[in-house]
This record gives structure tokens, C-alpha cells and sequence, in this order.
């Protein structure tokens, strides 16, 4: 029979070593834990309620200030432009966000990608990785 040596542990999530596993006593184990992952930023977590929209970090002052748009009519192109490919869409979000426009407020880029796919169902179905190579 081989003895096999085991000096790593890689633990993920909640882990308690039983009596039977002798892993605690071997000087040379090295032990991996990884934390979980906070879970990305809702809708609700951007706006309050009260100033809930349809599109995710809309600065309406800012908007209105500009006069360059009503609202809705934002509403409709943000909503066009997360249909088209992840180019497009994150040059839209680059435009309006030096505008001040949009406020991504110090959210990484990952939950803003989450914001926006759970706020716009019709949203295109590109990957993370697409939408960051542009963003």
C-alpha cells in the first residue's frame, strides 16, 4: 500500500476536520482559505426608493441641468444601447459618466456589470470579460 503525503489544503467555505483526519498535526501543511465573495450590488443598494428608475446610477439633476434629454428619453436610449454589443454599450457608459451624467459610485466594475444585467433584462449576452476589455 503507497502512503501519499498531502501538504496542502485549499478550503473553501466552512470547513471542521473530524477526528479521523489528521491534518492539524502535520508541521509541514500549508493551509489555503479562501474568503467568500461579497455578493455584488443590488438595484435597491443604488438607488434609494425613492428615486428608483429604470436605469441604474442616473443622475437626474445632472441630466436635467444639461437639458439634453427628458428622462424617459434617457430611459430609451440607455435601454438601446445596453441591447447593442458590449462596445458600444460601454463607450454610451463612458460618454454619460464624463457628463456626469451617470455616477457608478466607487462600485468595482464587476458589480456594476451585475447592476446593469439585472436592471436591463433585454440586456445583450456578452461576458464579463467583453464588457471589461471596453470598459
Amino acid at each position: 500500500m503507497k502512503k501519499y503525503i498531502i501538504n496542502n489544503f485549499y478550503i473553501c467555505g466552512n470547513y471542521i476536520a473530524g477526528d479521523c483526519i489528521d491534518i492539524h498535526d502535520n508541521p509541514s501543511a500549508t493551509f489555503y482559505h479562501h474568503q467568500p465573495v461579497p455578493s455584488p450590488a443590488t438595484v435597491e443598494d443604488v438607488a434609494p426608493e425613492g428615486e428608483r428608475t429604470t436605469c441604474p446610477f442616473l443622475v437626474a439633476e445632472k441630466l436635467s441641468e444639461l437639458g439634453l434629454y427628458t428622462q424617459e428619453q434617457f430611459e430609451v436610449l440607455f435601454r438601446e444601447a445596453a441591447e447593442k454589443d458590449a462596445k458600444t454599450f460601454t463607450l454610451f457608459l463612458k460618454k454619460y459618466r464624463q457628463l456626469g451624467v451617470l455616477d457608478f459610485r466607487g462600485y468595482d466594475k464587476k458589480q456594476i456589470f451585475a447592476i446593469l444585467q439585472a436592471s436591463f433584462p433585454s440586456m445583450k449576452q456578452y461576458t464579463y470579460r467583453n464588457f471589461v476589455e471596453y470598459f
